[in-house]
This record gives C-alpha cells, structure tokens and sequence, in this order.
C-alpha cells in the first residue's frame, strides 16, 4: 500500500510496516471467476458489465450500466470536494490507468464506496492532472 497524498504517504512510509501488516492480515481466497478486462452482464438481465478497474487494490472491479452510471466502489473517491484519488494504492499508475476506462466507457456518474457521487467532469480534471504523473515512465 502507498500513500497518493503527502499525509497518507507519510503514513505509509513510517507506519505500514509496523502496524499494517501485523492487524491487516488476511488470508486470500480463490475466485469463482476471473475478469481480465470485461465480462458481459446481459445473459444475467442487466445492462451492462463488469469492467477490471484495478490501482487502489489488483483485484478492483466497476459495474458499469447502460454507459451512463459506473459503480467504481475505491477506484476512486468521493470525500474531497474536487477530488477523486483516493488516499492510498496498491499502484497508482495502474489506478490512473483505470481513470482512463471508466472515461472511455461514457458514464457520467460515477458512484464510489465513500463519499457522494463524481461527475464527469470531475473525472477528466483529476486523470489530465494525475496522468501527467505517468506519462514519462
């Protein structure tokens, strides 16, 4: 885990390997399926699918529904206002990466696990701003 701001980095750089990995341990489990990128909803009567979203953690999936609403669950986040980038990832570069689907996907709402609701626009300054990041590695 990395922090992607300057106070949950220096959390996770001073802290993690003292407390995270003593309290947070879990034991993994076997998945009944595996999504590489996409899977199909609509043999289960939904619009929509399943798109990999992964950054925040390897395994993040986003349900996305009739390309209008995206239920993003830590792929991004909703609690600062302006903001989506959630305060710590497994791999930011993957998690920007992620940004960049769900745009591609057209949704205009995008629902995360915490906070409210992020629009589009919120969507596109926050990747143009993190991307930049990325684009030279």
């Amino acid at each position: 885990i990395h922090g992607t701001l300057p106070l949950t980095g220096w959390i996770s750089d001073r802290l993690s390997h003292l407390y995270l990995s003593r309290f947070f341990r879990y034991r993994p489990v076997d998945g009944d399926l595996t999504i590489a990128d996409r899977y199909d909803l609509s043999p289960l009567g939904f619009q929509g699918y399943l798109l990999a979203t992964p950054g925040h953690s390897p395994g993040s999936l986003s349900v996305i529904l009739e390309n209008e609403i995206a239920i993003v669950g830590d792929a991004l986040f909703g609690v600062f206002r302006g903001s989506v980038i959630p305060p710590f990832a497994a791999d930011e570069k993957l998690m920007v990466a992620s940004w960049e689907k769900l745009l591609k996907t057209g949704c205009s709402v995008y629902l995360p696990a915490h906070g409210t609701a992020r629009d589009r626009e919120v969507l596109e300054r926050q990747y143009e701003k993190y991307k930049r990041n990325y684009d030279r590695s």
